[in-house]
This record gives C-alpha cells, sequence and structure tokens, in this order.
C-alpha cells in the first residue's frame, strides 16, 4: 500500500481494457501478524491514505483475513471512501451473520461476498467440482 502509486496506476490502465465488462477490483490482504501490525488500528494508519487515491471511477472492496480487526473504525473508513468491505465465508474467520449481529458492514452501493468456507476439508471428500459438497442455501436466504 505503499510506494504503489505506478504499479496500481498500470494494473488500473490495463483493467481498463475490459471496459464495462469491469467488475469491481477486490483488493485482497492476507492474514497479518503481530510483527506486521500490532493491530488492526495499525492497518487502518497505512489503509486510509492508500483509499484515498483510489480514482472515484472504479469500484474497490477490501477484504482482510484478520478475524479480529472487523471493527466500527474499519467499517467507517471504508464506508468514508465508498469502498465495500469484502464479506467472506471463511471456515476461521466470523460467519457473515455475527457481522450483521455487531456492525452494519454494508460501507459501498454494491456488496462483494465471497463463498470460500473450508476448501481443504472440502477437498478431502472430493476433487471434482462439479456438485454441491456444503450446501449453503439456508444461509444465502437470511
Amino acid at each position: 500500500m505503499q510506494d504503489c502509486d505506478d504499479d496500481l496506476q498500470q494494473s488500473l490502465e490495463t483493467l481498463d481494457l475490459m471496459g464495462e465488462k469491469l467488475g469491481a477490483l477486490l483488493f485482497q490482504f492476507g492474514y497479518f501478524n503481530r510483527t506486521v501490525f500490532r493491530s488492526g488500528g495499525d492497518f487502518l494508519v497505512r489503509l486510509d491514505p492508500f483509499l484515498k487515491k483510489l480514482p472515484k471511477r472504479y469500484k474497490f472492496a477490501v477484504e482482510i483475513r484478520n478475524k479480529n480487526w472487523f471493527s466500527k473504525p474499519l467499517f467507517d473508513l471504508l464506508r468514508a471512501h465508498k469502498v465495500a468491505c469484502a464479506l467472506i465465508d471463511q471456515a476461521w474467520m466470523p460467519r457473515v451473520s455475527e457481522i450483521f449481529e455487531k456492525f452494519d458492514p454494508i460501507t459501498a452501493d454494491f456488496t462483494y461476498i465471497r463463498l470460500l468456507r473450508d476448501r481443504k476439508g472440502i477437498e478431502e471428500q472430493t476433487k471434482i467440482w462439479d456438485k454441491v459438497i456444503v450446501d449453503r442455501s439456508k444461509e444465502l436466504m437470511n
């Protein structure tokens, strides 16, 4: 997120080739341990200036993998920049319903949802992705 202006600009120019087919762009951050960021607040201090630089003509989403970083300050920051918080259904992350119980995670005029869950557990059951292995219909209806 630092010293990446040229890389970001080049990436966006390349993505512009997609024209009207271009959807939301996801910034997917992996899990950060305390040697990288002592807290979610430290992450937000780095994220804010990055989000300020993003061109308004695109739709962006941010995905974090630190479950304890879901907080009002995170959602307020994303909302201030009209960036969606990517809601992920990952085995070790809080369920989307749990996030909604504590916060208003809708931070943009669109929602970015990733249905991942426990890929390793699913791969123990099958390596062929041609059928439903875990039926999430009930969760999707809520």
